[in-house]
């Protein structure tokens, strides 16, 4: 079957210049992942956000269906640039300690990771994200790699670049934070958990050792 395509992210852009043929390998009521020999796609229906190495599609594929997805048409989704990295590099070890941890399609430390990496990007934190990304094949499923390997290059979901828009302001009352708490059953909220632990560390001066208090953090 061919699906349509108008919007991509640019992990998307990428992955379909190299191919556009997959199989679809998780299916839900609003979206969909694609498997495809060049990275993992992510279906979306037109009301949800964009992302990376999202797709925004008129109609989802069957579970296990294998397709080719059209997007000639396509226009590029693009999140916010991350700042100049400056300064010494983020604390990894102690956040990597969490991949794989806890409930959820995309296990609930991950998705902390995730959140605290985009703020790191944010604040122009120095990322060793090849690092991320070989910690991330050891440790967790491809979906879940598939999100910390785009916020290891500073990318996300829309919303939660909008939450972390946000949250940078200090509007703690801003409609993007409630809608990001609502992604996913657990995604948002511990997402949203770990753009404030960086953003906490990183303003009492500890951005450079904040990986281990926020790894501690979480845990408890």
């Amino acid at each position: 079957m061919e699906i349509q395509t108008d919007r991509i992210g640019p992990i998307a852009f990428d992955i379909l210049a190299q191919c556009r043929s997959g199989q679809c390998i998780a299916r839900f009521d609003q979206s969909a992942y694609v498997k495809t020999p060049a990275g993992l796609l992510w279906l979306i229906l037109p009301e949800n956000p964009m992302g990376p190495f999202s797709a925004c599609v008129r109609s989802l594929p069957a579970l296990n269906a294998h397709l080719t997805i059209d997007a000639r048409l396509a226009t590029v989704w693009q999140p916010p640039k991350p700042a100049p990295a400056t300064g010494r590099n983020l604390a990894l070890a102690p956040l990597l300690e969490q991949l794989g941890r806890g409930e959820g399609l995309t296990p609930e430390g991950d998705d902390y990771i995730v959140g605290y990496l985009l703020a790191a990007h944010a604040l122009g934190l120095p990322i060793d994200q090849q690092r991320v990304i070989d910690a991330a094949r050891e440790k967790t499923n491809e979906i879940a790699q598939a999100h910390l390997q785009a916020a290891a290059r500073g990318m996300g979901l829309s919303v939660f670049h909008d939450a972390l828009s946000a949250l940078l302001r200090g509007d703690g009352g801003d409609p993007a934070i409630a809608a990001a708490q609502a992604i996913g059953a657990s995604s948002g909220k511990a997402t949203l958990r770990g753009m404030a632990e960086c953003l906490k560390a990183h303003a009492s001066g500890g951005a450079g050792r904040s990986g281990e208090r926020s790894a501690r953090n979480w845990s408890r």
